[in-house]
């Protein structure tokens, strides 16, 4: 595990946070919906919800149900952790590029969380190239890109 710096995975990743999360197809969470479930008392879900490798998820589940999976991170703040993030690549039958841009592979509950807090630093396990991670890092100041 390794700590990275948010503004700079946000930055990296082209994250626009202000378009909000989306699970559920054209229908994005914002900040403002996760503030105001808080402030409503919306009780967080410890109930996973599963990832795009081992433990797809089973079913559909509502807004309220992501609202309320970020909400049990923004309690439980060091269980924000071992976000999976691994560079963007694209390959056909005779080339494969890797991109100087990281996306999340599994963590998005944690990762909303995470900003919603306003953390500075979160813990990942990285998959990706070397000079994007150092950047991430802080190690250089020196943002990578060039398509290898």
């Amino acid at each position: 595990m390794m700590k990275i710096l948010l503004d700079r995975f946000i930055k990296n990743s082209q994250i626009e946070i202000s378009e909000g999360f989306e699970w559920i197809d054209n229908k994005p969470i914002i900040m403002q919906d996760i503030g105001n479930a808080v402030k409503n008392g919306t009780i967080g879900t410890a109930e996973p919800f599963g990832d795009r490798w081992k433990n797809w998820p089973k079913e559909v589940k509502d807004e309220q149900y992501h609202i309320s999976r970020v909400i049990y991170f923004i309690n439980h703040p060091e269980e924000i952790k071992d976000i999976e993030i691994d560079n963007r690549y694209w390959q056909d039958r005779y080339t494969s590029y890797i991109y100087p841009t990281s996306e999340i592979i599994d963590g998005w509950h944690r990762f909303a969380a995470a900003v919603y807090i306003g953390l500075k630093e979160i813990d990942v396990i990285y998959g990706g190239r070397i000079d994007v991670l150092d950047y991430l890092m802080g190690k250089t100041d020196i943002e990578p890109t060039e398509i290898i």
